[in-house]
């Protein structure tokens, strides 16, 4: 996926005939890159983490290099088996298209994935919006089976905090939850398909390692 992104920054920066933009793509692909060897690294590391580890990141109004990716890989490893998310606002239509570029994302790297549970709200909404809702994530349930993933959905009105938990141990919390990407600039731009392009809006995201058997998913249960 990075290898892909890079490669199409470079032939966006060799057909760029303004020099302002190609130095601008420039700046940006270097950017990318050095998050890139950063998550190398993140990945190496994670899997030396103590029970009790704590990183805070800050991500400022603006800034790129933070698509899903790049957030949760370090994360995942083989002994990921069962995702939970906890997030009241998977509800208008870029909310459950973010949501479910995070289910793609844990179906290509957690081989041993079996279960992805969502707790959400309906909120405030309509009863056709709220009858869209539903049908949209129970069109993504039926899609995540053709993959052997089970999606379990759990709707709660007085769900207020937001954080995903996976079983083997890690916890990410994100203070706007999945949705703390800015709008695209458009179809056509790179930013559309590639969230490391896509600016953020400003959030803290906390990442807490409580070791596999403090970090069960509600509901999950031991296998013999």
């Amino acid at each position: 996926m990075y290898t892909e992104g890079i490669n199409l920054l470079f032939k966006s920066i060799k057909s760029a005939k303004d020099a302002n933009t190609r130095s601008a793509l420039t700046a940006r692909a270097k950017q990318y890159l050095d998050r890139a060897e950063l998550l190398k690294k993140q990945v190496e590391d994670a899997k030396q983490k103590p029970q009790g580890y704590h990183e805070q990141i800050l991500i400022e109004d603006g800034a790129v290099g933070y698509g899903l990716e790049t957030v949760f890989i370090p994360y995942i490893d083989s002994e990921l088996t069962e995702v939970q998310i906890d997030d009241p606002y998977i509800r208008a239509n870029h909310q459950i298209h973010m949501f479910l570029r995070f289910c793609a994302l844990l179906v290509k790297h957690a081989r041993q994935l079996r279960v992805i549970r969502l707790k959400t709200s309906c909120g405030q909404q309509s009863p056709e919006a709220k009858t869209a809702q539903m049908m949209r994530l129970e069109e993504m349930k039926a899609g995540l089976l053709r993959h052997n993933v089970s999606l379990v959905l759990q709707y709660s009105e007085t769900l207020h905090d937001r954080e995903i938990r996976f079983n083997n141990g890690w916890l990410i919390k994100i203070g706007r939850g999945l949705d703390y990407f800015k709008r695209p600039e458009g179809e056509n731009n790179i930013d559309y398909f590639e969230l490391d392009f896509r600016p953020c809006h400003s959030t803290t995201i906390d990442i807490v390692f409580k070791g596999p058997a403090g970090n069960q998913p509600a509901g999950s249960s031991k296998t013999k």
